[in-house]
């Protein structure tokens, strides 16, 4: 019989070898994830801006397909968490999902379920709430994975009380999708990447593998998103004043959930910053090499209303990013992944 000491010295041994393993084959990771929202993300602001971005809303329909047939094409595999109330097929659906613990939160006025007035009957009478033929061209295209963005569209960090509320809401996320898509989500997006540890904990026990996290600089992770916040988030993705936020694989599983945390936003084309355009995409290059080089993980996300105006624009310089990728790919032996290809790699 081996002792204790000598299986637990046997048993480093073989860890160290497994490390030593891993460390020299680990590969660079291009991860997409998109939040697939509708609506449902912007629903709390005032309704002269939901008036003004009703075509970004209603672009999502031609953006869709778009980003499908490109990562078809060159063989994207990409993350695509979506709202479960859009999946629903009618009002009286949708009504019939609803949690019987309504989450309450700080401001009022963050509760979709303040707003339910404004849905309509159906997809075909309402394209800003309903999804489902959108979310069926997802499923049929090879190395898209369908995640959940919540039910609701939860701020987790906004609300009163959250245990039963968030657990309550991610099952029925689990349970409309498992109805509609024939898929049991095991990647999770909260919107407006609100997430703690109250979250965290809930995860694992629903069945979700992983999460997209914050990047580390400390500007990603103020639970307010003030002014001065957001204008320093702008600057550095024109000018990358919080370095390249890629992450290294020993970063991202804590031994209960993967952390695939966000590297940067692609954020849409501006008229207004269009002088800039080169910077900010020189940033996202220059990430993506980071990464590629190190062997570690570049994880990049948007919301396909982004692309509904200046779709072309934007369509261009997605696919310049791509461009970039396969030079990596052939250079590097990067690889593209989405979320759960990240967590089945490490557990």
């Amino acid at each position: 019989m081996i002792s204790p000491k000598v299986f637990k010295r046997q048993l480093n041994g073989i860890k160290k070898m497994c490390n030593k393993i891993f460390k020299e084959n680990k590969h660079g990771a291009f991860i997409i994830s998109l939040d697939f929202e509708l609506q449902y993300g912007i629903e709390d602001h005032q309704l002269d801006y939901l008036s003004q971005y009703k075509k970004n809303i209603l672009g999502v329909r031609q953006v869709i397909p778009k980003l499908l047939s490109l990562f078809d094409e060159l063989d994207i595999r990409a993350t695509w968490a979506i709202v479960g109330m859009l999946l629903a097929e009618t009002k009286d659906e949708l009504l019939a999902f609803l949690p019987t613990d309504i989450p309450k939160y700080i401001n009022r006025g963050l509760s979709v379920y303040n707003y339910l007035d404004r849905i309509g009957k159906n997809e075909n009478e309402d394209k800003f709430h309903y999804g489902l033929s959108l979310a069926r061209e997802i499923l049929n295209v090879s190395g898209q994975e369908i995640a959940t963005h919540t039910f609701s569209h939860m701020y987790c960090n906004d609300m009163m009380l959250v245990n039963n509320a968030l657990v309550e809401d991610l099952v029925l996320a689990k349970k409309i999708t498992q109805e509609k898509l024939g898929v049991d989500p095991v990647s999770i997006v909260f919107p407006r990447n609100q997430i703690n540890e109250s979250c965290i904990r809930a995860l694992s026990d629903l069945g979700f593998t992983a999460y997209r996290g914050c990047p580390s600089p400390s500007v990603y992770n103020f639970p307010q998103n003030t002014y001065d916040i957001r204008a320093r988030r702008l600057m550095d993705s024109y000018f990358m004043i919080y370095g390249c936020k890629t992450q290294k694989w020993e970063e991202v599983y804590s031994g209960r959930i993967c952390n695939v945390a966000a590297s940067s936003f692609l954020r849409p084309y501006s008229e207004r910053f269009s002088f800039m355009e080169k910077l900010k995409m020189n940033v996202i290059k220059r990430s993506m090499e980071y990464a590629a080089v190190r062997g570690e993980i570049f994880h990049l996300w948007w919301h396909p209303h982004n692309f509904g105006v200046n779709t072309e624009k934007n369509i261009s310089n997605l696919m310049n990013i791509l461009s970039c990728y396969k030079k990596m790919e052939k250079k590097y032996g990067m690889k593209s992944m989405n979320m759960n290809d990240v967590a089945r790699f490490l557990q």
